[in-house]
C-alpha cells in the first residue's frame, strides 16, 4: 500500500477501509521549556516538532468540537504565589505551576459516581449545536 497523506489515513480509519499504519497523533504539544530549547537548538519553526516527530495532522480538516461541550468556565480559585489552584475546561481542580513547568495535582475530578456521571453527561450530546462551530 502506497503512503498515505494523514488526511487520507483518518478519514480511511474512521470508515473501516485500510490504511498504511496506524495514526501517529498528539494530543498536547511538548513541554513549553522543551519547545524553547528546540528552538534554540536550531528548530526552524514553532510548529516544525510535529514533523520532525511524524506526528500526523488530523485535526485541521475538520472543523468539528471533540470534546466535552460546552466547556467548563476555566477560573483561577486560588493565587498560591508559583501555582495557582484552579479549575480547567472539564471540570477538574487542580494545582498548576503558573509557569507550567511540571504536571498539574489534581485534586478533585466532577464525576466520582454514578450521580455525578447523569449530571455531566450531557457535555457529550453529540447533537449539540456548539459542537460545529
Amino acid at each position: 500500500m502506497d503512503s498515505m497523506t494523514s488526511r487520507e489515513r483518518m478519514l480511511a480509519l474512521i470508515a473501516g477501509k485500510p490504511i498504511d499504519r496506524l495514526p501517529f497523533v498528539i494530543q498536547w504539544g511538548p513541554w513549553p521549556e522543551t519547545h524553547k530549547r528546540w528552538l534554540t537548538e536550531g528548530m526552524k519553526h514553532p510548529d516544525d516538532w510535529q514533523t520532525l516527530f511524524d506526528f500526523d495532522s488530523y485535526g485541521s480538516f475538520v472543523d468539528v468540537n471533540f470534546g466535552i461541550c460546552p466547556a467548563f468556565p476555566e477560573e483561577v480559585l486560588q493565587d498560591e504565589g508559583e501555582t495557582v489552584i484552579c479549575r480547567d475546561k472539564f471540570g477538574v481542580l487542580k494545582r498548576d505551576r503558573k509557569d507550567q513547568s511540571s504536571m498539574p495535582a489534581f485534586l478533585d475530578y466532577p464525576v466520582k459516581d454514578r450521580k455525578s456521571w447523569e449530571a455531566y453527561k450531557w457535555r457529550f450530546d453529540a447533537a449539540s449545536p456548539e459542537r460545529f462551530p
